[in-house]
């Protein structure tokens, strides 16, 4: 693969990347919310959640760019809907959250909307013949990749 066509090929994928993310993401966050009863804020600390696997509070406070007792008032609202639950944590006077089956659920059904949504934009806004050549510069690169040498590691 030349400069140019990986140029091109980066530009493809910017081109993707940046149509995804003004269309698919906000769509689906304004749809999983109505019809969830949830805020947006509370979607995202679902998708950190599932991130973190059971967390602390202060960690998911972190995670979000909270104070803990924000992120105290938010996880309360998402205990009582379904979507998450509290344990007592690790530590003494510490608590950890995690996803309820029905959170986790939710969160599945965002990955197969996202996937979904992507493909359908991709192939709205990438004429077949591009598509064509990405894939193909795409088969190239990963056949390049493949004649890297692994690092060896040294005995110490």
């Amino acid at each position: 693969m030349d400069e140019k066509q990986l140029k091109e090929f980066t530009e493809l994928i910017n081109t993707c990347s940046k149509i995804f993310n003004s269309n698919v993401v906000g769509r689906f966050q304004d749809l999983v919310t109505r019809s969830n009863g949830l805020t947006k804020l509370e979607l995202q600390a679902l998708i950190a959640l599932n991130h973190y696997g059971k967390t602390s509070l202060s960690m998911l406070a972190s995670g979000l760019g909270m104070p803990n007792s924000n992120t105290t008032r938010l996880i309360k609202s998402l205990v009582e809907k379904g979507f998450c639950k509290k344990e007592k944590g690790a530590e003494k006077n510490t608590m950890s959250v995690t996803l309820t089956e029905t959170g986790k659920e939710l969160i599945e059904e965002h990955k197969k909307f996202e996937l979904k949504n992507y493909l359908a934009l991709y192939n709205e806004h990438i004429p077949q013949e591009k598509q064509d050549r990405m894939f193909a510069m795409y088969e190239e690169l990963i056949e390049l990749w493949s004649l890297i040498p692994k690092k060896q590691s040294t005995p110490s």
